[in-house]
């Protein structure tokens, strides 16, 4: 059965890297200075442009990229393929999830966006199946970019006029990813000068815009244990979510001994006195959290513990940082 797999895999990856070689798409890049654009105020394409390769990035915990397009005719079974560029270990946790949001789409679905709507808008998710074992690679070539095993999409796009594409990792995940969407094979920007598509071609085959050093480990250069406050039983907290509005606390989790982000660490916290919230979140495979509280909250009133299994916890009392580098011993150290 396993050998039947890798055989179609191999098989999937041999005529997905034939179609990409035949695919004619406008390419983009999120310059390494620059960021793109967010729902409320979305990077716009051209109106001429309905094949497109996007290559940008996650930047920060809980960010989302966006995008519009334009469609003058309904488009049926439009391919979009959503890529994670291998790179070293740096972007193996990163699933990112695509929606596409127009007219004729399904209303239902805009409840389970990160994100606010105008009335009258449905939505398409495109959410990615993690693997907890082993990310398979694919053989797969786009723009000198090689990526994990893509996740492969038809959508249809039933009504002409103007989308939004954004793209976001449900768990906070960051780094780099690339998105070919082909509404209409060919459909490129004629007034797009040559130069700047062909700029944008070799700042993708650079990697620069990857953000990380594919060479280097993405265990941190130092991390020294954090030292802690008076600990106390979290048991009875409530899991909270991680995405959001208000203010936020946000950190990354490692051990001190490897310096290498622990996954699945438990973060609880405490606000102030007035209206006080309690709860906690879990790191991410890259360690880190993100603490989201009411906006009448003030973020230094905010107390964390981390629990993780194999390591003594670390209390802290609140303060001024909102950005936390928590380092724990393991246990026995």
């Amino acid at each position: 059965m396993k050998r039947k797999r890798f055989i179609l895999l191999v098989i999937v990856g041999i005529f997905a890297a034939a179609s990409l070689a035949l695919a004619k798409e406008e390419p983009y890049v999120e310059d390494p200075g620059t960021d793109w654009g967010s729902p409320d105020d979305p990077t716009a394409m051209s109106e001429n442009v309905r094949a497109f390769a996007l290559a940008g990035r996650l930047g920060t915990y809980g960010d989302i990229d966006a995008f519009t397009f334009t469609i003058t005719q309904p488009e049926s079974d439009v391919p979009v393929n959503v890529m994670v560029p291998m790179c070293g270990d740096h972007f193996a946790t990163l699933y990112p999830t695509v929606a596409i949001v127009g007219p004729g789409l399904d209303s239902a679905n805009v409840d389970q966006l990160p994100f606010a709507v105008a009335d009258g808008m449905g939505a398409l998710i495109l959410s990615s199946e993690q693997n907890a074992v082993q990310r398979p690679h694919s053989s797969w070539d786009l723009f000198g970019v090689r990526p994990y095993l893509p996740d492969q999409y038809t959508v249809d796009l039933a009504e002409a006029g103007t989308y939004t594409l954004a793209l976001w990792d449900p768990n906070g995940n960051v780094g780099a990813y690339m998105i070919e969407m082909v509404a209409h094979p060919e459909a490129m920007d004629e007034s797009r000068p040559d130069r700047e598509r062909e700029a944008a071609s070799r700042m993708i085959e650079s990697h620069e815009w990857y953000g990380a050093d594919c060479n280097t480990s993405i265990a941190s250069a130092e991390c020294p244990a954090t030292a802690s406050g008076e600990t106390g039983d979290v048991s009875t907290l409530q899991m909270q979510p991680a995405m959001g509005e208000g203010d936020a606390v946000m950190g990354v989790v490692r051990d001190s001994a490897t310096c290498l982000p622990i996954a699945g660490a438990q973060v609880s916290y405490w606000t102030g006195e007035a209206d006080a919230q309690a709860g906690y979140v879990l790191t991410n495979g890259q360690g880190a959290f993100r603490i989201v509280t009411s906006p009448a909250e003030i973020k230094p009133d905010v107390r964390v513990q981390v629990n993780a299994e194999g390591y003594n916890p670390v209390a802290l009392d609140p303060s001024d940082e909102t950005t936390l580098a928590l380092n724990l011993v393991p246990l026995g150290e």
